[in-house]
């Protein structure tokens, strides 16, 4: 059990760094999805009443994706849930 919370752990704060390092490349080379991707953090900030930065909130964004396509990758790799 603290093998699992610990690599659930790691896997959030690699996503969020990689989350943070897409960000960036994000608005230098595609404005227009970082613009969308900014209008949605506020609309979760908004909905959930949230007071983070908006800048932040794409970083959570961005981290949640790529925790969620981590974890189909690791479904389909490792056939779970068989």
């Amino acid at each position: 059990m603290i093998k699992s919370g610990i690599s659930h752990m790691l896997a959030f704060l690699v996503s969020l760094v990689v989350g943070n390092a897409m960000l960036i490349l994000l608005k230098t080379y595609l404005p227009s999805v970082y613009a969308f991707f900014l209008r949605f953090g506020q609309a979760i900030a908004l909905i959930f009443k949230i007071s983070y930065d908006s800048k932040i909130m794409v970083a959570f964004e961005l981290a949640t994706l790529l925790s969620f396509f981590t974890g189909i990758l690791f479904y389909k790799l490792f056939k779970l849930g068989r």
